[in-house]
Order: C-alpha cells, then sequence, then structure tokens
C-alpha cells in the first residue's frame, strides 16, 4: 500500500516547481533555517515563489485550512518523529523521512487544488515582496510567531527572496 500511496499522486505543476527550486544551490539550507530558526513553513514559501512566477495572488487565509490541518496533524508529527529517531536508526530515520516526504507531497496537492479553484477569482490585493514577511500566520508554522523573532528572520528572507529569483 506504501509504494501505491507514492505513486497515486496527480500530476501537480506546483510539487514540479517545488522541487526544482528546492535543488537550486543553497536553496534547501535558507527554506531549512527558516523552517528552523524562525518557524516559517517551507512549503507556503515554496507555494508563494510558484504563485509569483504564475502571477497569482494568494487566495483567502480562510481557504487554507484544510493545508493547515494536514501540517498541524501530518508533516509536524513526522517530522518531529523523525529529528527524534536520528539517523544513526536507519532504516527507520529513512522510512519516517519517506513518509515526511509523502506527507509534504500531500500538502502541496492540497495547496494546488485550493490554488486552482481560487485562481479565477485571484486578482485581489496584492502581496508584495516586502510584505510578505507580514503577509499571514499562514507562512508560519507556529500561530503566533513573536515580533522579534519574525524581524529575526527578515534578512534570512531576505536571502530567500533572492535564491527564488534566480
Amino acid at each position: 500500500m506504501a509504494a501505491q500511496c507514492a505513486t497515486d499522486f496527480p500530476h501537480n505543476p506546483l510539487w514540479d516547481f517545488a522541487l526544482a527550486l528546492y535543488d537550486r544551490p543553497g536553496v534547501k539550507d535558507v527554506l531549512l533555517r527558516l523552517q528552523d530558526e524562525a518557524d516559517m513553513d517551507v512549503l507556503i514559501l515554496l507555494t508563494d515563489r510558484w504563485l509569483a512566477q504564475q502571477q497569482l495572488n494568494w487566495p483567502a487565509a480562510e481557504s487554507l485550512e484544510d493545508y493547515r490541518r494536514w501540517r498541524d496533524a501530518m508533516i509536524v508529527p513526522l517530522r518531529a518523529l523523525r529529528r527524534r529517531c536520528g539517523q544513526q536508526q536507519q532504516p527507520l530515520y529513512g522510512q519516517l523521512l519517506q513518509a515526511e516526504l509523502s506527507a509534504e507531497r500531500q500538502g502541496l496537492n492540497l495547496l494546488y487544488t485550493v490554488l486552482q479553484s481560487a485562481a479565477v477569482q485571484n486578482r485581489a490585493q496584492v502581496i508584495t515582496d516586502n510584505r510578505l514577511l507580514d503577509f499571514a500566520p499562514a507562512f508560519y508554522a507556529a500561530a503566533d510567531l513573536a515580533g522579534n523573532k519574525k524581524e529575526a528572520a527578515r534578512p534570512l528572507f531576505q536571502h530567500w527572496l533572492t535564491l527564488a529569483s534566480q
């Protein structure tokens, strides 16, 4: 069943874009730092860059609830288990990593579905890169990110935007 689940995903241009962007030099490191140091959501950051490339805006924050629930119920716990396990605990570590990646792929599928259905109405207020860090809690894994932590992340976030734009 697990092997079948890995191939059951429909084609998703957002997933393809995220993989390609994540593979660029320096991107993985800066994204993981934003995740670990600023509690930012890597999938949301990757999705934001896809939206910018598509010249689309974010839909209403309420439409991201299914994704947030999935992230909180699946992605975050699997990541915590994998980290707690440690690389020295093979093959369990590798299995947890694969489960986490599969959960992230499902998360991007949820986001893509929302974005497809919102695309027609998606020409509302433009979120500029300068305001992106302050946009909404959707960008953060933690619901209430402290202001000083957000400000400390700003230079790293600007570095992310530069890498993603190259």
